[in-house]
């Protein structure tokens, strides 16, 4: 998914779910059957090592965007114990913080969004 495009629709439903589920049935269907769809063993095999391969792309690209998701709505704990902040006299510890880029504003539009 983002390897394809510049923006991510991470807050959709994710449909690579059922792009992963055919092609890993029609992987299944393949092994099992290959004169059904008039193929050879030895063509049907690579073809459905193809099908599981690209199986296995949806699947994972829909993992992501359930686990991206899954942690939008719990929040992990962040707890600092009052020995190990840091002091000085010309900055002030605010907590941990991470370096803000394009893709952090994009999501932060898309959040906001009904």
């Amino acid at each position: 998914m983002s390897r394809a495009y510049p923006l991510e629709g991470l807050l959709r439903p994710a449909y690579e779910w059922w792009a992963s589920v055919v092609s890993g049935l029609a992987a299944g269907a393949l092994i099992v059957t290959p004169h059904t769809f008039a193929l050879t063993p030895e063509l049907a095999l690579p073809l459905a090592g193809v099908l599981l391969c690209h199986a296995l792309w949806c699947g994972y690209d829909a993992l992501r965007i359930v686990r991206y998701r899954r942690n939008l709505r719990r929040r992990r704990p962040y707890v600092v114990a009052s020995a190990a902040i840091p002091w000085s006299d010309a900055r002030l510890f605010l907590g941990k913080g991470f370096r803000w880029d394009q893709r952090h504003t994009q999501r932060l539009h898309d959040a906001r969004l009904p």
